[in-house]
């Protein structure tokens, strides 16, 4: 996980504007977006990767309902579940929301993760290794690895003990994955071809 716990989203900006700041006009509303500058939302390039990325979803799905908000990534690893992901969010800067600009931040939620239903994370947010989020959590902090958290904010009720860790190298058997990705390819082909 690439985004330390304890850097709010405030100075993640600030520090974005420092780097960027004497070559912002030479890069890309995408480039911006990723780096976490002020971006234009309704860039045509930018418009078409949307539209592109939500084809993709609507293909590898694995079920109705799922809500990702992908102005910047949302890194997930290996055997985790989710529901609503935001890393786009709205910037306080009233110059910058009267030029019509916007920010994004990555979310990153680690590998044997487990979110519940309901659930909302918001930009910036990185749940850790091994997490567990309890059903209509607003998860506006990071969560560090082995966490049980919930509420609106979610707060950390308390670590995994080592025994409730398990054998984290053992690969799960849910069984449904892999269903689903027989005969997905051919799809996935055409869907890439199309867009």
């Amino acid at each position: 996980m690439s985004a330390p716990l304890h850097i709010p989203p405030e100075q993640r900006y600030a520090a974005a504007d420092a780097k960027y700041a004497s070559t912002l006009s030479t890069l890309s509303e995408k480039q911006k977006m990723l780096a976490g500058l002020p971006y234009d939302p309704s860039d045509a390039d930018l418009r078409k990767a949307i539209y592109r990325v939500r084809k993709l979803f609507r293909t590898f799905n694995l079920s109705e309902g799922r809500d990702e908000q992908d102005a910047n990534p949302a890194m997930t690893t290996e055997r985790r579940q989710f529901v609503h992901l935001y890393a786009g969010t709205h910037t306080t800067s009233v110059p910058e929301r009267l030029a019509g600009l916007e920010r994004a931040l990555p979310i990153e939620i680690g590998r044997d993760s487990w979110i519940g239903g309901n659930v909302t994370i918001m930009a910036g947010v990185t749940i850790g290794r091994g997490c567990t989020i309890g059903a209509g959590s607003t998860v506006t902090k990071s969560i560090p690895d082995w966490s049980i958290a919930l509420g609106s904010p979610a707060k950390v009720l308390r670590t995994l003990s080592e025994q409730e860790r398990g054998n984290v190298n053992q690969k799960a058997n849910w069984g449904w994955a892999e269903k689903a990705a027989v005969g997905a390819g051919d799809d996935a082909a055409k869907s890439e071809k199309e867009m």
